[in-house]
C-alpha cells in the first residue's frame, strides 16, 4: 500500500532561504543583509521600549482576529474601509500563503514577475496551480503590461504585482 499524496508534491521546489552575511560577505567589506527583511540599523528604540513595557504579557498570544487593530485601521481610513475588509497576519509570507490557499488549486493559474519573492511560486506549486512568470523589463525592472495581459486566461486566479519584489 503506497502513500496517498497530491500528485504535484514531488514536483514542488524546496524553499531556499537567503544567504547569511558570512556567505555573501567579501573580505574587508561591510555587508548589509536585507534579503530576509533584516534591519541594518537594529531594533527601533520605540520597539525596544514597547517590549520592556509589555514584557509581562509577551507570553500571551494576541487576538487571532485583531479586531481592535482592524477597527483602528478603519478609523484611520475614516470608515471608507470597514474592519472586516482588513486581514492581519504575522508576516508577509503568511499573508501570501493565505491568499494562495484561498484562491488557487490544481485547476488555476498564478502570475508573478521575476525577479520575484520565492513564496509566490512555492506556495502556488504546493496548491497544484500552474505558475506563470512574466519577467520585469530592463534595468528599470518595469512591468511588462502587455506580457501580463497576454498571460491572463480564464484560469488565472492570482496575479502578484509587487514593488519592491520582496514583501
Amino acid at each position: 500500500m503506497g502513500l496517498n499524496y497530491k500528485t504535484y508534491i514531488p514536483e514542488s521546489s524546496t524553499y531556499k532561504g537567503g544567504k547569511s552575511k558570512d556567505e555573501v560577505g567579501a573580505a574587508g567589506m561591510k555587508v548589509y543583509k536585507m534579503s530576509s527583511n533584516e534591519n541594518p540599523l537594529g531594533a527601533s528604540p520605540k520597539a525596544l521600549e514597547a517590549v520592556k513595557k509589555y514584557s509581562a504579557s509577551i507570553s500571551e498570544y494576541p487576538s487571532p482576529v485583531d479586531l481592535r487593530f482592524r477597527t483602528k485601521l478603519s478609523e484611520f481610513y475614516q470608515g471608507v474601509l470597514s474592519p472586516e475588509q482588513f486581514i492581519t497576519t504575522n508576516s508577509g509570507v503568511a499573508n501570501i500563503e493565505l491568499i494562495i490557499r484561498g484562491f488557487l488549486d490544481e485547476h488555476s493559474e498564478c502570475i508573478y514577475c521575476s525577479p520575484y519573492f520565492n513564496a509566490y511560486k512555492d506556495f502556488s506549486e504546493m496548491m497544484g496551480a500552474k505558475t506563470i512568470d512574466v519577467p520585469l523589463l530592463g534595468k528599470e525592472f518595469a512591468l511588462d503590461i502587455a506580457g501580463i495581459a497576454n498571460a491572463i486566461t480564464d484560469k488565472t486566479s492570482v496575479l502578484f504585482i509587487t514593488s519592491p519584489n520582496n514583501p
